[in-house]
């Protein structure tokens, strides 16, 4: 094989790098060591309840020498993350005996004597936690007094925006998930996934601790919306870089669901249960134990709803993963996280164990871009009737002394079977097929299961001079088999028409071993930046086989057998003699990275409160690989080395207390073709798309520039955002095909090609307004241009054509909301514009629009308690070349719902998409053609029911 680098230049860079690398670090340590006593240090405790260990708030913190003369009085204390934190700044780098006095009403004073000393390149020092005992208080009774106050949707404080769920008003039975639909400028998607002014919230805590990271939908739908005091979004420092004392990791943006203080020590869980027509079901459960340091989580759940966890929600319908397919799933789960009361050690363990079983019908209908400026289409539908069993186990740990050592070990095992039938028809005379070019039926049963076990550990370590080391190791292995048993039957309409029958068996194993090691060296300059080196060699072996057998080349195996779909030859040596050579392969693929990686970051503040952060990052990755790949008549070995960069540069600045917010980056990420597609090979499985390999693609590269603005205006609850992207790419992988007029069939290869860019752009606002911020308007635009190239060609003609398409799509949704106690009403609308042409005039432009207009409502009969919630909503499609794709589609949802037992129980009747009207239809366009497809969706049916809560919470002493 053809190498990107030779082996000899490898290593002249590897020298020369090298010996960069320690001219470049001798010369920072020698200025460090010139600035190092030209900055103050900070100073930096916790405080904490000697019996609870939690935070104390409201306390003051007096700074005095060792004979007692005050330092300053009054240090900033806060409380952050359960913790309470006080810290002084600018102390001079001196060595000298210390007193931290600490006082509060309801506590004994407490006092710390510490030796200030052994500064090194130390920005920061961190002081033993000071324990306060309370004071023994006596019983005062005081006169009655009642308060009202007028309750405030959203605050800022600095950079944290804060929701008081208690301002909300929501009917009983309502979850967490309801709740954020209504936060201002929040949104939530039906994945769980939520924006706040157009960011995208990385993690869901609970009283400031990870909760089912990553599935943020345990607590969306489980967790009761009267049980929330407040909801807190801000830019949180990760724990580690609290424990080193800088920034050192992205700070994490999360959502942080803050309890009433009744509710945090207890017991809470609720369960349902559903029955409607059609036989829809649900029934699910959920309950939690926790205390300050403790959490236990069980929950589990059974439906055939597609797990829609609610029958009116924002209007919103149609995305494929809640209404596509009927779905039917059985799943438990349970969480249990533990921590010392210093928060010093911390362990989790989370398990999972789902039954799946999914019914799908999906209709393609396509039009590809030929070279000569004709067009050819096709159709297809399939059927599929699929089982899967998935059972995931996940245990994590952190330990946070001298060392910081964090670990995890997971286990992933998905086994699935399941019958799939499809057909396929092309033509090059209209979208209605009158003329068939050829077609193709296929009927397959696929099972297979695949293990994955993954070990990851890594320690670091804050030296006494403020220098920090950093070890980490992890390994995977995985392994999967499947089995598959097809029989397809092709034909071409040619002179003589030809008919392809093909009844197959196949099975395919894969085994991967992936080491990894890396060591990293960082240097935290007093007033320059923070320079890190790592070095990490990484170790994949990884081998897969196929094999294909065409039982229909045995005897008494015709297509006029007819012999069942799983039925396999009895003797060994029939199997031998039907293998497919042609289209088995085998294949060992050995990789060996060093990834040498410079970082340097810089972290500047003013006296202003303004706050400036650059990072640049210059990853650079030499690789080896080998290659043993047997397929057919080759049997080779493939050699190849090659060096592949990745620099990035990112800033970001804050000022006006956090208020306003600014972040620009830029990347040029370069990534290496996969090995085997620079193999030979030929795939003709499926006689009417055969696949080829090309073994002269060359390196792929992405440059990206992004910049973002956020904005809270002068009244608090008004948010504004502007963002944009734009992405260049650089010999770009595209399966270019050729098609054959006279047999429909098309030959894909992978090419590289040029000309490919696109550009982005969004704005955000939102804003409360009114008596206690009855009213909330937002409005979010996007907009994008894309300039799609890529390769097509009619067989026969003299080369391969470029095809060129540009698509500019333009989104805007709007809504306007009002609520009081007992009403809430909201209008939305929304507007997608999509206006598509061909460079070259290879087909006619498309201008295309969809949008949807609607209301929602919810009031409450304070009486009768009884609440009435129903949403109705218009989508309608335009300019998409034929009356089936042009549609208005009236979609209309209403539930009731009446409390029991101080809402304990709660009890619906609900109705979805009482018109009939629902159906799932997806449009895309790009340079090789356009494809629509339908998906068959849930029907409409209607349902009862009942939903029980529950909390105990202990009397505290």
């Amino acid at each position: 094989m053809k190498n990107l680098i030779t082996s000899e230049n490898h290593h002249r860079i590897v020298l020369m790098l090298y010996r960069c690398s320690k001219i470049f670090l001798f010369a920072l340590m020698m200025t460090g060591a010139i600035q190092s006593w030209s900055q103050g240090v900070t100073l930096t405790g916790q405080i904490r309840n000697a019996f609870t260990h939690q935070a104390i708030p409201d306390v003051t913190v007096t700074l005095m020498r060792a004979d007692s003369t005050v330092i300053q009085d009054s240090l900033m204390a806060m409380m952050l993350d359960g913790y309470t934190i006080w810290v002084k700044r600018d102390m001079p780098r001196v060595p000298q005996k210390l007193i931290v006095r600490v006082t509060h009403p309801e506590f004994e004073t407490t006092y710390l004597p510490y030796h200030l000393k052994n500064f090194g390149r130390n920005r920061q020092i961190d002081l033993p936690v000071i324990l306060m005992e309370r004071k023994m208080m006596k019983e005062v009774t005081l006169d009655e007094v009642v308060i009202r106050p007028t309750k405030i949707k959203m605050v800022q404080r600095g950079d944290t925006i804060i929701y008081d769920a208690t301002a909300f008003n929501l009917p009983q039975g309502s979850m967490l998930d309801d709740l954020v639909r209504e936060l201002p400028g929040a949104e939530l998607k039906s994945n769980g996934e939520i924006f706040v002014n157009g960011k995208k919230v990385d993690y869901l805590m609970l009283n400031s601790r990870e909760f089912f990271r990553g599935n943020n939908q345990v607590m969306l739908r489980n967790l009761p919306y009267y049980t929330v005091k407040d909801i807190k979004v801000y830019n949180r420092t990760t724990d580690l870089s609290a424990f080193l004392g800088r920034e050192v990791e992205d700070k994490e943006y999360v959502m942080d669901v803050q309890l009433k203080k009744v509710y945090r020590q207890g017991y809470l869980g609720n369960a349902e249960v559903d029955y409607g027509t059609h036989d829809r079901y649900m029934g699910r459960a959920f309950a939690l134990r926790f205390t300050d340091n403790s959490r236990l989580t069980l929950y589990g759940g059974a439906n055939n709803t597609n797990d829609t966890s609610r029958p009116v929600n924002d209007g919103q319908w149609g995305n494929a993963l809640d209404v596509n397919g009927e779905k039917k799933q059985n799943m438990i789960g349970c969480e249990y996280f533990w921590e010392c009361p210093d928060r010093t050690f911390s362990n989790g363990l989370k398990t999972l164990v789902e039954d799946t079983r999914m019914e799908t019908e999906t209709r393609t209908t396509s039009q590809s871009f030929l070279a000569d400026s004709g067009t050819s289409f096709s159709r297809s539908q399939s059927i599929s009737d699929t089982k899967g069993t998935k059972v995931s186990i996940f245990d994590y740990w952190q330990i946070t002394k001298k060392w910081w050592v964090s670990g995890d070990v997971s286990f992933d095992h998905n086994s699935r079977h399941g019958n799939t039938s499809s057909d396929y028809v092309s033509s090059i005379t209209d979208i209605m097929l009158s003329d068939t070019l050829s077609s193709r039926s296929s009927q397959q049963y696929r099972e297979g299961h695949n293990n994955e076990v993954v070990v990851r550990t890594d320690a670091i370590r804050k030296l006494a001079w403020g220098d920090e080391v950093t070890f980490e190791a992890r390994y995977k292995h995985s392994s999967a088999e499947h089995e598959l048993y097809g029989k397809n039957v092709t034909s071409l309409k040619q002179q003589p028409p030809h008919i392809d029958y093909r009844h197959e068996y196949e099975k395919a194993e894969q085994k991967e071993d992936y080491y990894s090691l890396k060591a990293k060296y960082t240097v935290p300059f007093l007033k320059g930046p923070a320079v890190s080196f790592t070095y990490n060699p990484t170790h994949r072996r990884l081998a897969d086989s196929d094999n294909i057998f065409r039982l229909d080349l045995l005897e008494d195996w015709s297509i006029s057998a007819n012999r069942p779909l799983c039925l396999l030859p009895s003797m060994a040596d029939m199997m031998s003699s039907c293998i497919d050579l042609d289209n088995t392969y085998n294949y060992k693929d050995v990789a060996t990275n060093h990834v040498l990686t410079l970082n340097i970051n810089q972290h500047k503040s003013t006296e202003k409160g303004t706050k400036r952060n650059m990072e640049f990052t210059f990853p650079l990755t030499f690789t080896h690989e080998r290659m043993e790949y047997t397929r057919g008549r080759i049997d080779t070995v493939g050699l190849r080395n090659y060096t592949v960069l990745n620099p990035k540069l990112r800033y970001e600045s804050t000022w006006k207390d956090g208020m306003h917010t600014f972040r620009a980056s830029t990347s040029w990420l370069t990534s290496a073709v996969q090995f085997l597609q620079l193999m030979p090979f030929r795939d003709d499985r499926n006689p009417l798309m055969v696949q080829e390999s090309n073994p002269n693609l060359k390196q792929s590269w992405i440059y990206s520039i992004e910049a973002s603005l956020a904005m809270h205006l002068q009244s608090s609850c008004q948010m504004l955002s502007f963002g944009m992207s734009s992405n260049i790419y650089g010999n770009q992988i595209a399966n270019g095909f050729t098609f054959n007029p006279n047999t429909g069939i098309y030959t894909y290869k992978p090419e590289n090609v040029n000309g490919n860019w696109d550009m982005k752009g969004d704005a955000n606002y939102s804003i409360s307004f009114g008596k206690e911020q009855c009213f909330k308007f937002e409005n979010r635009v996007s907009a994008c241009f894309l300039h799609s190239v890529d390769i097509a060609s009619v067989e026969g003609s003299t080369q391969a054509m470029q095809s060129k398409v540009n698509t500019t799509m333009v989104d805007d949704r709007t809504s306007f909301a009002f609520s009081n106690r007992e009403l809430r009403i909201e209008a939305f609308g929304s507007l997608a514009l999509r206006h598509t042409i061909s460079v070259f005039d290879m087909f006619e432009s498309i201008n295309a629009i969809d949008f949807n207009y609607g209301m929602n409502a919810r009031y409450t009969v304070p009486v009768l308690k009884l609440t009435a919630e129903t949403d109705i909503t218009m989508y309608s499609r335009r300019g998409y070349g034929g009356s089936e794709f042009n549609t208005d589609d009236l979609i209309w949802n209403a539930t009731l719902s009446r409390s029991f037992m101080k809402g304990r129980l709660v009890v619906y009747a609900g109705a979805i998409d009482i018109l009939r009207n629902r159906r799932s239809t997806q449009y895309a366009v790009n340079a090789q053609g356009r494809v629509i497809t339908w998906q068959r969706s849930m029907p409409s049916y209607a349902m009862l029911r009942a939903q029980w809560h529950f909390n105990y919470n202990p009397k505290k002493k």
